[in-house]
């Protein structure tokens, strides 16, 4: 899924931008409706996974993402387009949630982060072949084949999950499916919520209309309170917050977070500066950022085993300075920057935001007691998507506030490159933070048998002690 319309996308957004003839503050809601869709649907959606057959559920995520696809090679509304987008994620998530479960939840705990490295490979893999894929399709083709390419792919794939899968049908003490278990109101709440609160804060950044700022920040305190309110008095909540109390958890949601919005943030920041502000083709600024996917696969592997080993904070935090490293060397590029600086910069930040990752998704998968572990995915990717989303926003609205965003092929982008490399500082700020608030919040939450269980770093020495 990562190789057309997910990990590529984002170095075709110059080109999206100019051919719909909008601006960078519209464009990144292509990218922010996925993840929104993503944050507030996984644990609803998911819901299905444990009460229905769960390969005629992943045919049914392909089909409809497939009819979305060919949608969206076909809309010329910039609006359409984003609409699609968000309804293609909510479908992705049955093949995602269910084949990922399958995956990593057989195994032991001591053994799921050299499973995840494994898997990361695969996906490292994926994206680090996404990106150059992606320029050159975009440059040579049209950006609107990434998504028909991805349409074929999923096609096959449908075909693939019927001759290899068998039927897997749910416990048969499953209860009966209600729509009630789905708490609809809930995921509407949440994400009217996150909605308001990202609109706001591309207004404010941007400095102009500060009295609707007020009131998206209004209508996203009571989306947020009234979510809070419903989900803490259904019996059937999305979100369970009672898993947030444990140690391991919390850290966790600091750092899926946190990695999620470094993620994010240069998901949009790097093709912007370098396809606008640098002045670079598309397709020559998608051969330089394979070097940030360059590494990933070996990152990944490398990031379980480690975590395994030496504890998850440990490598976690290590992940992050290593990235943030290669974000400062970003910063300090203007005009016909050093490709040495870049491609090395590239390399840190790619091999950090990687091994970070791994290791988070194992704190979750350890963290989360045994008799709830069918919810470790739907966390994982909430809280990722979720501190993705709003380095999306932040991003789209700091690059976007009074300068032009055509993209010139050999002719710089001073303003560019200035918004982008304030944006960097705010970026790596954030990211030091969100690292030293994980290690130390969770400290102040009371010991519980659950977070004793399943202690976030249980390394050999950990055990053997």
């Amino acid at each position: 899924m990562a190789l057309g319309t997910v990990g590529g996308l984002s170095v075709a957004l110059p080109t999206i931008t100019d051919e719909f003839d909008t601006n960078i503050a519209t464009t990144v809601w292509v990218m922010l409706a996925y993840s929104l869709a993503l944050a507030g649907g996984t644990f609803a959606m998911g819901k299905a996974t444990t009460l229905l057959e769960k390969r005629k559920l992943i045919t049914i995520g392909l089909a409809a993402d497939v009819a979305l696809l060919v949608f969206i090679f076909y809309t010329h509304n910039i609006y359409l387009f984003i609409g699609a987008r968000f309804l293609s994620a909510f479908f992705r998530i049955y093949p995602w949630m269910i084949l990922q479960v399958m995956g990593v939840g057989g195994f032991p705990p001591n053994k799921r982060g050299k499973v995840l490295g494994i898997m990361g490979v695969v996906q490292g893999l994926g994206i680090m072949l996404s990106i150059p894929i992606a320029g050159f399709v975009t440059e040579y083709v049209g950006w609107r084949w990434l998504f028909m390419g991805s349409a074929w792919a999923f096609a096959l794939q449908i075909v693939l999950v019927w001759l290899v899968l068998p039927r897997l049908d749910p416990p048969k003490d499953a209860p009966p499916l209600r729509i009630s278990q789905f708490d609809i109101p809930g995921s509407s709440m949440m994400m009217m919520g996150v909605v308001s609160l990202l609109a706001g804060l591309q207004i404010f950044i941007r400095g102009s209309a500060q009295d609707i700022v007020i009131i998206l920040s209004v209508a996203a305190a009571i989306s947020l309170g009234a979510f809070i309110w419903i989900e803490t008095h259904t019996k059937t909540p999305i979100v369970p917050f009672a898993v947030f109390k444990i140690r391991g958890v919390l850290r966790g949601t600091i750092q899926a977070v946190t990695a999620g919005w470094m993620t994010g943030s240069l998901q949009l920041l790097l093709p912007f500066l370098f396809v606008v502000g640098f002045g670079w083709s598309v397709a020559y600024a998608a051969s330089i950022m394979f070097f940030m996917g360059v590494g990933r696969p070996v990152a990944r592997f490398v990031g379980g085993w480690a975590s395994d080993r030496y504890g998850n904070s440990a490598v976690i935090v290590t992940a992050g300075l290593i990235a943030a490293v290669g974000q400062i060397l970003i910063s300090t590029l203007h005009v016909d920057p050093a490709m040495a600086v870049i491609i090395s910069a590239l390399l840190l930040i790619g091999l950090g935001q990687a091994a970070m990752q791994t290791a988070n998704q194992r704190q979750i998968f350890n963290s989360i007691p045994a008799g709830q572990l069918h919810l470790a995915p739907s966390v994982s990717l909430v809280l990722t998507t979720s501190g993705s989303s709003i380095g999306l926003a932040f991003v789209g609205a700091a690059l976007g506030t009074g300068v032009s965003t055509d993209a010139v092929t050999g002719i710089a982008n001073v303003a560019i490159i200035d918004h982008a490399t304030t944006a960097l500082h705010v970026v790596t700020v954030v990211l030091l933070v969100g690292l030293a608030t994980a290690l130390i919040l969770p400290r102040f939450l009371p010991k519980t048998p659950e977070s004793e269980e399943a202690t976030e770093d249980q390394t050999p020495k950990a055990r053997s002690s």
